[in-house]
């Protein structure tokens, strides 16, 4: 009977304890680190970008062609490599032959062989990375 007792009574208390720990409220979970707004690198600059299609030699001398693009030579010597990113289809790696009386600062002019593309490319804020500096070009 004394064995019977004991077991009851640690029962219940086992009981009393696993309901006391059910009820004791749970803290609330940590809250999750800020989300940090993503900028660019400091290798990656905002430029303006445009499209022409005029055919010629550029200012380097070599012909215009697709992979081509106008720079303001103070901010992008002819010969620098640039990787332009948002620019949609026309995203992707360039070289700076070309130079333009009305690119100033972080303008670019790109070049896309077909007059009406051109157009339709309009204005818009590119980033661009700049892969190679002139200075860094093989000759």
């Amino acid at each position: 009977m004394a064995r019977i007792s004991a077991a009851l009574i640690l029962c219940t208390l086992v009981t009393v304890y696993l309901d006391a720990c059910a009820r004791r409220p749970q803290a609330p979970p940590p809250a999750p680190p800020p989300v940090a707004e993503v900028q660019p690198t400091p290798q990656t600059r905002r430029f303006m970008a445009t499209a022409y299609s005029l055919e010629g030699r550029t200012a380097s001398g070599r012909k215009a062609k697709p992979g081509i693009v106008a720079a303001d030579p103070k901010v992008l010597p002819v010969g620098s490599r640039i990787r332009i990113s948002d620019a949609g289809e026309y995203s992707g790696v360039y070289t700076v032959a070309d130079t333009g009386r009305a690119i100033k600062g972080h303008e670019l002019d790109i070049y896309i062989a077909n007059d009406a593309a051109a157009r339709r490319f309009g204005r818009r804020a590119v980033q661009v990375e700049v892969m190679q500096g002139a200075a860094d070009s093989p000759r």
